[in-house]
């Protein structure tokens, strides 16, 4: 670590303006990671919702087959048993066969969502984490410089509606070239 002041130590000294320079660039940085965070929850949110509609047909056209299946067993039940018919049994086990089919997508369909649940859980907790990374550094620079806050909306309004350069925003809150 160097330490201004020591003698021989290469170390120089930050002015207060690229102090609050630096701190405002952190600033927007966590902001948008926080905007990147919030973009990727919602994408995996909807492809969570995506994916688990899509079991959700599968499991239905299943279903909805299996019913056919045992109509239609149920009609060859009495028909064959009027003329004594061996498909009887053939068609039982079809319809068994599809039951446990049904069984296993549900299941698939079970521990899909749970894991989309568990993703989701995890980004949220990465936002959570990082939003409160944020707040804890806004805090910070609320407490120890109360004048950045005042100053964002004479930097929103140079920037947005006078459409000044960032070189000529920083020049104008550090007052360099006023008063000279």
């Amino acid at each position: 670590m160097l330490i201004t002041g020591v003698r021989g130590s290469e170390a120089q000294h930050t002015t207060t303006a690229q102090y609050y320079r630096d701190l405002i660039r952190q600033t927007g940085e966590l902001e948008d990671n926080v905007q990147q965070l919030q973009s990727e929850q919602q994408q995996a949110e909807q492809q969570a919702e995506q994916q688990l509609d899509e079991v959700m047909q599968e499991v239905k056209s299943e279903k909805l087959e299996a019913a056919k299946t045992e109509a239609k067993a149920a009609f060859v039940a009495k028909v064959s048993s009027l003329f004594g018919s061996g498909k009887m049994k053939a068609l039982e086990r079809r319809n068994e066969d599809l039951q446990d089919r049904i069984l296993e997508l549900e299941e698939e369909a079970r521990q899909r969502e749970h894991q989309q649940a568990k993703q989701i859980q995890e980004i949220k907790n990465a936002y959570e984490q990082q939003n409160g990374k944020l707040s804890e550094f806004v805090d910070f620079v609320k407490r120890y410089f109360p004048y950045v806050e005042k100053l964002m909306p004479t930097i929103k309004f140079l920037r947005d509606t006078l459409n000044f350069g960032d070189a000529v925003i920083r020049k104008l809150c550090t007052f360099q070239g006023c008063f000279h």
